[in-house]
């Protein structure tokens, strides 16, 4: 079964505020399957509020790259295309999850809730010993 399975990893990039004022700003995402690479996809999100300075240091997006992007609802649309029928993988999938979930409903659009799996609760699982959960300790 896991053969055939195809895993499409995401990691989502927010304007780093809480709750509902949280915003999509970058979404990416890498199919893979059978061990191979199928495809790579992402796309800058367009938002409603300013970015603030330091977000914008954190993450490398500008104010001016989101406000030259594509809206929430297209990128999204784009992206429940790639999610159909596959399973989601997210480095603390808890966060982009939320995210996602928040960025679906604010565009008005259906949630797939597809399974997802978190390598933070991986690296917990079958890598005890190391103490970094950050995705380069872990690589």
């Amino acid at each position: 079964m896991l053969l055939h399975t195809e895993f499409l990893a995401v990691d989502t990039e927010t304007n780093g505020r809480p709750g509902d004022e949280c915003e999509l700003t970058e979404v990416g995402a890498v199919l893979v399957g059978g061990g191979e690479l199928h495809d790579e996809w992402e796309s800058l999100v367009s938002t409603e509020r300013p970015l603030g300075r330091g977000i914008q240091r954190f993450t490398g997006i500008s104010q001016a790259m989101v406000a030259d992007a594509p809206s929430p609802r297209i990128v999204l649309e784009q992206l429940a295309a790639r999610m159909e029928a596959r399973v989601l993988v997210a480095h603390s999938a808890s966060f982009d999850r939320r995210v996602l979930r928040q960025a679906f409903e604010r565009a008005g659009l259906d949630w797939p809730d597809p399974p997802f799996l978190c390598t933070v609760a991986l690296a917990r699982k079958f890598a005890p010993l190391v103490r970094q959960r950050k995705l380069a300790p872990l690589a």
